[in-house]
């Protein structure tokens, strides 16, 4: 396989306008609705003309934030279309009931390979089988895929690179390793 560059078009045209948050809790948690309305506030889009409820993202949190320095959970966002980012909250400051946290980007490891799928697709590839590890959403972040495709002896590995965030956006090239 060749070295490819893609672009995962997830949630498309949004800025994350920010990448830390602060709440206050009644309790030693941040409520996942609580956390949901502070990751949503902070997506914008149309260079700030909306938000993420005008343009139909969903943000979705499981479970509560522990009120404590260095817990941390996952939420993902999602667009009309399925396309899908995760946001990793990570607790920076507890002062009372005042909870200040980070949201640093993702891709989780089934969205990567839905991603990479597509394009070896593209390409002519029958895929039998592909997994990827999560990758984080900064420039020059590194994961690795495994993929088994129609034909081939054996697995190929793939070095997944970050090249570009834009918002929610990534770039990212991809290159055989084995």
């Amino acid at each position: 396989m060749t070295r490819r560059a893609v672009s995962a078009l997830i949630l498309s045209l949004l800025v994350l306008s920010g990448c830390s948050a602060s709440v206050s809790v009644g309790a030693r948690a941040v409520s996942p609705e609580r956390l949901e309305e502070a990751i949503a506030g902070k997506i914008t889009v149309d260079g700030g003309a909306g938000d993420a409820e005008s343009a139909g993202i969903e943000v979705s949190c499981d479970d509560e934030l522990p009120a404590e320095v260095d817990a941390s959970v996952d939420c993902f966002g999602t667009d009309a279309e399925g396309g899908r980012t995760g946001f990793r909250t990570v607790v920076t400051d507890v002062d009372g009931q005042d909870v200040d946290f980070d949201v640093d980007l993702f891709l989780d490891g089934d969205t990567l390979a839905e991603q990479v799928g597509a394009q070896l697709t593209q390409q002519g590839y029958a895929v039998e089988s592909l997994e990827c590890e999560e990758v984080a959403g900064e420039v020059d972040a590194t994961s690795t895929c495994t993929v088994q495709v129609e034909g081939a002896a054996e697995t190929d590995e793939l070095a997944i690179t970050i090249k570009e965030v834009d918002g929610l956006r990534f770039r990212f090239a991809y290159r055989s390793v084995t």
